[in-house]
């Protein structure tokens, strides 16, 4: 959602995920999420693992495929 409407792309995520690697902070963290980690909020650790975003409350669950992967990124940055 883009200041209120819904954008369509004929890309996929992949695609998106080639154009953002040359800028720093974008990661993937489940099948149909890439986020802006310079707009995380916070990072909930469990058994399930959620990001929320600055400016927004929702909860995005990150896939146990790239949690591992995440938290790391996470770790190196602090």
């Amino acid at each position: 959602v883009f200041n209120g409407q819904k954008l369509i792309s004929a890309k996929t995520l992949t695609d998106y995920e080639e154009l953002l690697k040359p800028y720093p902070g974008f990661l993937r963290v489940n099948k149909g999420t890439i986020i802006n980690i310079n707009h995380l909020k916070d990072y909930s650790k469990g058994a399930v693992c959620y990001i929320t975003m600055k400016g927004s409350d929702t909860e995005i669950e990150v896939s146990r495929r790239r949690k591992t992967a995440i938290i790391q990124y996470l770790k190196d940055r602090i």
